[in-house]
């Protein structure tokens, strides 16, 4: 749905500004799975993060570089959320 560039306008603004309403304990967490669930790109990704003022996922961080691979690879959630225990990581 939004993992397209349709010229429709700019959804990673129309999507970072809905969430600037939020005031959940972990807004991050929450956009990606968002993400995952809709297979943005990765780019997508990191625009929609930093448009929601959130820092972009960072390779050199374990955690990161795992949801990377797993938004990278178009895995599901719960593939992500395996990787993360079997590291020892904070789930999604």
């Amino acid at each position: 749905m939004y993992a397209n560039n349709s010229g429709q306008g700019n959804h990673s603004e129309q999507i970072a500004s809905f969430f600037k309403t939020w005031h959940g304990v972990d807004e991050r967490d929450e956009i990606l799975k968002i993400a995952l669930k809709y297979a943005l790109s990765l780019s997508h990704v990191q625009e929609l993060l930093l448009l929601s003022g959130h820092p972009k996922l960072y390779v050199r961080n374990p955690r990161d570089a795992v949801i990377i691979y797993s938004i990278v690879k178009q895995q599901s959630l719960e593939r992500l959320n395996l990787l993360l225990r079997e590291l020892n990581e904070k789930l999604l």
